[in-house]
């Protein structure tokens, strides 16, 4: 008797635990977004500056180069992430749900200001970001994506200068729980609501700013390039990803059905060696 319950109880725990395997997330919560430059290209040295600086609390990242030749401004990249991390983050209070069905989500915004520079431009650069998730009840895992290079193609004044995404989508792979999840930088969008990958550019232009006829502060009949009055130009595009679940090996039908055998098989087993030995 206490076989045949034994071996009951083991066909059981087996289903039991094909049930659970499916028990992966169908939602994730990203806490925080922390995005960094790398591997900057210029076409020579000086008047660049890189801006690493989201990871103090902040949430924005920036890349400027170029001597300004109106109001004072150089030409710059910068990046606003949707999750602000460190002392912004209210743990575990704040943060964005992320479908794992392959949905897109929102990483954070892209900006590209053109002013009219001399000397350095930039050439290219490495969009990083480091995305912080986990499930209810799960320690947090902080996932580094694989960079999004940039390319910038410097036009002559006053021509738009042309801004290309290359490497995309790249994915990384992660676990949470137990479980595995692909994590994809989709691209870039226009949108700031995009809901699929036809949303996505791979380049846009950005025409370059320029200064009205007139100055904020006249000096001696002279006005200082930082004193015209700037019509500024830029191009903003979104940031997406989505996140995968992968499939669990749960066993296949034929697999339940052959152990559910095997413990009847025990069962009896069990009967005709009681039979026999009464």
């Amino acid at each position: 008797m206490r076989l045949r319950i034994a071996a009951a109880a083991t066909a059981f725990a087996v289903l039991a635990g094909a049930d659970s395997l499916s028990a992966q997330a169908t939602e994730l919560r990203l806490y925080a977004v922390n995005p960094f430059w790398s591997d900057a290209e210029w076409t020579g040295t000086g008047w660049t500056n890189m801006d690493n600086v989201a990871n103090d609390g902040s949430n924005s990242i920036s890349l400027r180069w170029g001597r300004p030749t109106i109001g004072g401004n150089q030409s710059s990249y910068q990046f606003n992430n949707i999750v602000a991390p460190g002392a912004q983050v209210q743990y575990p209070n704040d943060f964005v749900t992320v479908y794992t069905n392959g949905s897109l989500f929102k990483v954070g915004t892209f900006t590209h200001k053109n002013y009219p520079i001399t000397t350095n431009s930039l050439q290219s650069v490495d969009l990083n970001v480091a995305l912080t998730f986990d499930t209810d009840g799960a320690a947090p895992n902080t996932v580094v994506s694989d960079g999004v290079t940039i390319s910038h193609y410097e036009t002559n004044n006053p021509n738009g200068d042309v801004v290309t995404f290359l490497g995309l989508p790249s994915m990384t792979s992660f676990q949470i729980d137990g479980f595995w999840y692909d994590l994809r930088i989709e691209g870039f969008s226009y949108f700031s609501n995009a809901e699929s990958v036809d949303d996505l550019i791979e380049t846009f232009t950005t025409p370059e700013s320029f200064k009205q006829e007139y100055c904020t502060k006249w000096k001696h009949g002279k006005c200082k390039d930082k004193d015209w009055k700037v019509i500024e130009k830029l191009t903003t595009g979104h940031l997406y990803a989505s996140v995968t679940a992968r499939p669990v090996n749960v066993p296949e039908p034929t697999t339940l059905s052959l152990v559910g055998f095997g413990a009847v098989a025990m069962v009896g087993f069990a009967r005709r060696n009681r039979s026999r030995n009464g």
